[in-house]
């Protein structure tokens, strides 16, 4: 008789440990999975704003293809400089003589 208390105590003990160990890993598998739901987050707050960088880069790249790398203004601004230097006057005309007796 008293080795079979003996072996229910041994049983109840040994139910206790396993119900509170599953516990303790339910507990722990629910933590890692709270914290895994807050990485993937902020992956995909990560990822937009890559993304969001990747637009701007090449948008970025179109402008200054488009000014020649901000050289652009300078190149018209000599451009105009050298038309208004280069550019012919034209020479006074001189009035003919049917012009002069109006």
């Amino acid at each position: 008789m008293e080795s079979l208390l003996k072996s229910d105590i041994f049983f109840f003990v040994t139910t206790l440990c396993v119900f509170s160990v599953t516990v303790l890993l339910l507990m722990i598998l629910m933590h890692v999975l709270h914290i895994v739901k807050k990485v993937r987050k902020y992956f995909d707050c990560l990822s937009n704003e890559a993304d969001g960088f990747l637009k701007d880069l090449s948008d970025l790249r179109v402008i200054l293809r488009e000014n020649q790398f901000g050289f652009k203004p300078v190149f018209e601004a000599i451009k105009t400089k050298a038309e208004a230097f280069t550019a012919k006057t034209k020479p006074k005309r001189k009035p003919k003589a049917s012009e002069e007796k109006v």
